[in-house]
């Protein structure tokens, strides 16, 4: 089962399954989770992130609690960047409160409805340069093609830190979920990962006649 060659990445988590490390636990702290941790490049520089997500038809939504499918950090302190999360309205696209300072931080911008996401695969294209100065940092992220986000400002920490990025299962404030259904225990949680890719510019990421489609396109509403 794949979208591109013959196999993806399946991550199954499943009630109680939760991580810990020598300083923080899931356990205690309200969250599973299931994820890939990488070490990521140096910022400052221009990327392009490509990755295929797939929800199953049946997938089990456990909005409100939160779930979070890809995730760039910070360390030391940690600090979240950015997230791609699965909530009521859909997949989301989210600037985290802990680092930016300006009025739209922490928005939750619709990149598409659960009711188009469950059941097909979703391509994400992420371009950024995670660049600390709010003058020269750029975000944009394209949904099976199409533009959904176009922001310019602050990508990095001031200090402009290294980075990480985390994608699969990653359930946090689960309480919410447990009181919203009156219940004791989390659902089975499936998803599938493929084509995950990094590049310096879009035409090693994509082919030229893409990446010209995808570089002409503007927003004129955010949902």
């Amino acid at each position: 089962f794949a979208i591109i060659g013959k196999k993806s990445i399946r991550f199954e988590s499943n009630h109680g399954e939760c991580g810990f490390e020598s300083n923080w636990s899931d356990c205690e702290n309200d969250r599973e989770r299931t994820e890939l941790y990488y070490k990521t490049k140096s910022p400052k520089k221009e990327i392009w992130y490509r990755f295929y997500i797939y929800l199953p038809k049946d997938y089990n939504s456990v909005a409100p609690a939160k779930m979070s499918l890809i995730q760039f950090s910070i360390e030391d302190p940690f600090a979240v960047l950015v997230m791609f999360n699965q909530t009521h309205a859909g997949l989301t696209f989210n600037r985290h409160f802990a680092v930016h300072g300006d009025p739209n931080e922490n928005a939750y911008i619709v990149l598409k409805p659960n009711e188009k996401l469950f059941g097909s695969w979703t391509e994400i294209i992420f371009n950024t340069n995670w660049h600390p100065d709010p003058k020269k940092g750029f975000m944009k992220v394209w949904i099976d093609g199409k533009l959904k986000v176009d922001f310019k400002g602050q990508a990095n920490s001031k200090e402009g830190k290294r980075l990480n990025l985390r994608y699969g299962l990653y359930s946090s404030f689960m309480s919410y979920y447990k009181e919203t259904v009156n219940t004791k225990k989390m659902p089975q949680r499936i998803a599938f990962y493929d084509g995950m890719k990094s590049e310096k510019n879009c035409k090693k990421l994509l082919d030229r006649n893409t990446c010209e489609n995808l570089v002409s396109q503007n927003i004129e509403e955010y949902k």
